[in-house]
């Protein structure tokens, strides 16, 4: 059977021929050339062969490239594999270059599944290889991070996931902070999240958190401590285990909002009157016969490497 080829496209950040030969080992079965809804503004080139995309970091070769409607860059995938149909992650990882790059976290040098990009042309996101990390700066200290990380269009840092269980000083005290279920995909699922000013704005965590409410009413003060502890829930790939859904915490200007993904209503108190942190006191499970509360038998608190913990496979829970 003879291939069709296409013509050229011309862009102004390079020049691409389209992929027609197929899908082949590794090759997505995807449409050479994608348009946006008016039919003639380019959406998206899928590349026969690896070729030099002009961006604003810098020239990237790439196998896949998409543009905003306006036609400015939108994405730059390096390379645009189907991974699991002949053709692993490993294998696609030996085709990867380093790709360096200067940013408000410090230098970058990582090999990363793509590279997103504001109208302007400045840096959107980062997509780190499911298997890099690195250390970069961020308003909370320095942090050892995977998955990816997402700026503002002014370049300051939005969001970032650590590599492992890390414990971070929040407005209302420590939290051990970790997302298992970062998809490593792209960046929405990051657990620690801040305002262009550098507050911290959300955090997530797989430990119960202990919340310490005081209040002063006259000479007379009291304290309230609860504990709201995370939910653990059947893994869908084996009935046998179970996994840990993270509490999220979100921080307003003037409140703190806690919520273990079930209950509808999330947590509020005035931030001025509260204290928090991270302990282990087991996982609430919501069975055929009540609400559970299930010890953390021994558990050290690395909850990135406990099986209840571990898979990315699902991704319950409600971001508030």
């Amino acid at each position: 059977m003879d291939v069709i080829k296409m013509d050229t496209i011309h862009t102004a950040y390079g020049d691409f021929t389209p992929h027609t030969s197929g899908p082949g080992y590794r090759r997505k079965d995807k449409f050479p050339v994608n348009y946006h809804k008016d039919g003639v503004t380019l959406k998206s080139v899928h590349i026969e062969e690896q070729d030099v995309v002009h961006t604003s970091v810098g020239d990237i070769k790439a196998e896949f490239v998409t543009f905003h409607e306006d036609g400015s860059l939108n994405a730059v995938f390096q390379r645009y594999a189907q991974i699991g149909f002949g053709w692993s992650e490993k294998e696609e990882r030996e085709w990867l270059t380093t790709i360096e790059l200067d940013t408000s976290v410090g230098h970058i040098s990582s090999k990363l599944q793509n590279i997103r990009f504001y109208k302007s042309g400045k840096v959107k996101s980062i997509t780190f290889w499911p298997d890099e990390q690195i250390v970069v700066n961020t308003p909370i200290g320095e942090l050892k991070v995977k998955s990816g990380l997402k700026f503002y269009e002014s370049g300051k840092l939005a969001t970032c996931e650590p590599a492992s269980l890390t414990i971070i000083n929040t407005q209302n005290g420590p939290i051990h902070c970790y997302n298992p279920f970062s998809l490593g995909i792209d960046v929405i699922t990051n657990s620690i999240k801040f305002d262009e000013d550098g507050a911290l704005t959300d955090a997530m965590t797989t430990m119960a958190v202990e919340v310490t409410i005081g209040a002063a009413q006259a000479d007379v003060h009291y304290d309230t401590t609860v504990i709201i502890r995370p939910i653990r829930v059947p893994d869908p790939d084996d009935e046998d285990k179970f996994m840990t859904v993270p509490i999220s915490l979100f921080w307003s200007s003037d409140n703190l909002y806690i919520n273990d993904s079930i209950d509808t209503c999330s947590w509020r108190v005035d931030m001025e009157n509260v204290q928090i942190r991270s302990i282990i006191a087991g996982t609430r499970d919501l069975g055929a016969f009540g609400d559970d509360i299930i010890d953390d038998e021994n558990c050290e608190g690395d909850c990135s490497d406990c099986k209840l913990c571990s898979s990315g496979a699902f991704n319950p829970f409600n971001l508030v």
